[in-house]
């Protein structure tokens, strides 16, 4: 079963909106930008949790560098990074967007892009993975036709989370060179120099 519904994307659409408008966010490269974000700010002190069964103690450090490997593959692209917080501290997200401008999207009323997210549940400092997919949208020529959509297998996933960097590794299943696994390998990395809202229910707040 997919992680996310068709109501996630469209909310990651939303996110795709406040960073296209530079409402809030960074660039790829992690610099922020010059307005703030309209996200609530956490402690800056670090920490690491695991998604069921596997132990934080196995996950690397997060490095804000902005990158997703799959299966050994580095994917290249222009990545928006995006972190998300719900007002109350109990909900977390994270995702890489390529997408097209925002102009395209308005004008398409489709979202044609690849979306790499991780969604976490937050106790303070300590956070909980408790999802991870990879939506491609409607091209196929940013992954090479190497990958469909993937789905983090929940029992096989790690996070290591601060309020400056969240990296999420493990396995995920899904379809990879025509066949389908479920032991696809994954480590992404994001970059968090500011953070926007998330609703308590777990959505991207809409920009206003």
């Amino acid at each position: 079963m997919h992680f996310r519904s068709r109501r996630h994307l469209a909310a990651a659409a939303a996110t795709a909106a406040v960073l296209l408008t530079a409402a809030c966010g960074s660039d790829s490269s992690g610099e922020e930008s010059s307005t703030s974000s309209s996200g609530e700010e956490s402690s800056t002190s670090p920490s690491s949790s695991s998604g069921a069964a596997t132990s934080s103690g196995d996950g690397g450090d997060a490095t804000g560098s902005n990158t997703i490997v799959v299966d050994g593959t580095t994917i290249e692209a222009t990545w928006k990074p995006a972190c998300q917080r719900s007002e109350d501290g109990t909900k977390g997200a994270i995702d890489l967007l390529d997408l097209p401008s925002l102009e395209e999207i308005e004008e398409s009323g489709e979202l044609d892009g690849t979306i790499v997210g991780a969604d976490f549940d937050l106790d303070g400092d300590e956070a909980t993975l408790t999802g991870f997919r990879v939506t491609n949208g409607f091209q196929e020529d940013l992954i090479g036709d190497r990958f469909g959509d993937l789905v983090g297998n929940q029992d096989d996933m790690t996070i290591t989370y601060s309020d400056k960097a969240v990296r999420v590794e493990g396995t995920a299943s899904g379809e990879v060179d025509g066949k389908k696994r479920e032991d696809i390998p994954f480590v992404m990395d994001v970059g968090c120099t500011t953070w926007m809202g998330l609703t308590n229910e777990g959505d991207v707040a809409p920009p206003s």
